[in-house]
């Protein structure tokens, strides 16, 4: 049983603080938390989508003896590899609500009709060599199982935004576009890199090499295709065809070469997934922040004036 946790509905530590905060109760009460503590309960009581705990533990604390075991009953699984919390009682509290976070995700999930998502947790110091044969080498990161692919999320430790990726991970890898509605959906998504495709249906064996590709950069860059004529004409496609988009840029880039290879787009994928202007967004914010300090630090801008940026992103 994990810190912080309680059975049979009864409310542990962490379930009245946050309950607490959620309910209007005075900032005295979490006062020694630290202010990363407290800001995460102020954005979780926030997000009204995610309900309040339950008290039903859902979360499994993993370890040499049951980590297969556990994996094996779900089709998705969540693992949080944390640091060992430390014997102090604003570490403990941090823990806590982290958990928490967890927790919320699995109560929101559970009763999802296509695939089974379990939580579970990993401490560095106890059950490192659990870490180790999974292939976890980033401490206080959630790596996420499925589909014979292990995915790291790089975003912020909110229920909300850790559901919104997770429902992301386990949607098709390619979009399929059928109509004018979806097609304004599509030039309305200007924040991300995005593909898409014209193929004649999806036996067709370059839309197959296709697919391949976008399960490669899944779900972090969003791939569409369509199998319709006019809707090809419209986004000026020919038969095969693949355009590359890059973040807030209205024309696309062709790829050369068609009809492609799974391995011909990952690499033209690779090679022009280039730093660009990017929306911060709750669930790729770390990915955002590491571009940018790799942008500085190859731009021509003196040392003295990257210093004070450098400070300001907390990257250096």
């Amino acid at each position: 049983m994990a810190s912080g946790r309680k059975g049979g509905g009864q409310q542990g530590p962490c379930v009245a603080l946050f309950n607490a905060f959620a309910s209007g109760a005075s900032r005295s009460l979490i006062g020694d938390i630290g202010l990363p503590v407290t800001r995460l309960l102020a954005q979780q009581a926030e997000k009204r989508e995610i309900p309040q705990y339950d008290g039903r533990d859902r979360v499994h604390d993993l370890n040499a003896k049951n980590f297969r075991s556990v994996m094996e009953k779900y089709d998705v699984m969540v693992i949080y590899y944390h640091q060992h919390v430390r014997d102090s009682k604003a570490a403990e509290k941090q823990f806590e609500m982290e958990e928490l976070a967890l927790e919320l995700a699995a109560q929101v999930l559970d009763d999802l009709d296509d695939e089974d998502i379990g939580f579970g947790l990993i401490d560095e110091k106890t059950d490192s060599d659990v870490a180790r044969n999974l292939g976890l080498d980033e401490v206080e990161s959630i790596y996420i199982f499925y589909d014979n692919e292990i995915i790291e999320y790089d975003g912020e430790l909110a229920a909300d935004t850790l559901v919104e990726f997770l429902y992301d991970v386990i949607e098709d890898p390619v979009e399929i576009i059928y109509n004018e509605r979806e097609l304004k959906g599509f030039h309305n998504i200007e924040e991300d890199i995005k593909l898409v495709g014209y193929f004649k249906n999806e036996k067709s064996p370059h839309f197959v090499e296709y697919n391949d590709a976008a399960e490669e950069f899944h779900p972090f860059i969003k791939f569409f295709a369509t199998f319709d004529a006019k809707i090809a004409k419209k986004l000026d496609l020919t038969m095969n065809e693949v355009d590359f988009y890059e973040p807030f840029m209205d024309r696309p880039v062709t790829i050369p070469g068609k009809p492609y290879i799974e391995a011909q787009l990952v690499a033209f994928i690779e090679d022009h997934d280039r730093p660009t202007l990017r929306k911060l967004e709750p669930h790729s914010m770390y990915e955002t922040w590491v571009r940018a300090l790799h942008i500085l630090q190859k731009s021509p801008i003196t040392h003295c004036r990257k210093k004070p940026i450098l400070e300001l992103l907390k990257l250096q």
